[in-house]
């Protein structure tokens, strides 16, 4: 696909997503490289902004200099837009053991603490990404130190064994340092594999993971 049909697909993209207010962005492509320039009036727009210019066919990589400036009806003082922040935070389920500290500096919102799992962190960005007065956000919450490999190893072997169609038997899992699994062997249907995949994930400790399973 030539850069100038690929601009057109981003514009159209972008255009299309009845969650974006696409007139102030401007589109250039060079070799499959996308620049998005411009302006939005919130940070959730940005943000779809630029997972919906990744998701068009051809584009290799997306270069995202589009602004957040939010309207004079939106702008909010930086200790009240924390405040918000938080109760958005208190009313989502973290668990006793997580922690979340939010500040805010001219709009742009930066998260830290410590939480258990992946999507407790990624659900933290993703419930304030909507906030309105937010001109960015920043999220450098970690994850609760791992557990140890044959820790994780077993965690995972005890779900998949949980999981009624599925022969534990012909899987075989590898947990290096650090949380990377790898799982190999195979699976009797696209349904086990996938349960196989989710119950690797689940673990805690489980960092990344590569599933490897042929259905036989």
């Amino acid at each position: 696909m030539n850069d100038r049909d690929l601009r057109q697909f981003v514009t159209d993209a972008l255009e299309f997503d009845p969650a974006i207010d696409a007139a102030w962005i401007t589109v250039a492509v060079e070799r499959g490289v996308v620049t998005l320039e411009g302006h939005v009036p919130g940070h959730g727009q940005r943000h779809v902004a630029g997972e919906t210019a990744a998701r068009v066919r051809g584009v290799r990589s997306v270069i995202h200099l589009v602004e957040v400036r939010l309207p004079a009806d939106r702008q909010v003082g930086d200790d009240e837009l924390a405040r918000r922040a938080g109760q958005v935070l208190a009313w989502s389920t973290f668990g006793d053991d997580c922690t979340v500290h939010i500040t805010a500096d001219h709009g742009r919102l930066t998260l830290d603490g410590q939480v258990t799992w992946h999507y407790q962190r990624a659900n933290a960005e993703s419930a304030l990404r909507w906030l309105s007065g937010i001109t960015g956000l920043t999220n450098n919450i970690m994850l609760a130190p791992d557990p140890s490999p044959d820790d994780i190893r077993q965690r995972i072997h005890d779900a998949i064994g949980r999981h009624a169609t599925v022969a534990s038997r012909r899987i075989r899992l590898e947990v290096r340092d650090g949380g990377s699994v790898r799982i190999e062997g195979q699976v009797g249907s696209w349904e086990e594999r996938q349960a196989v995949h989710d119950a690797a994930w689940s673990a805690v400790g489980a960092r990344d993971v590569e599933n490897r399973l042929q259905i036989d």
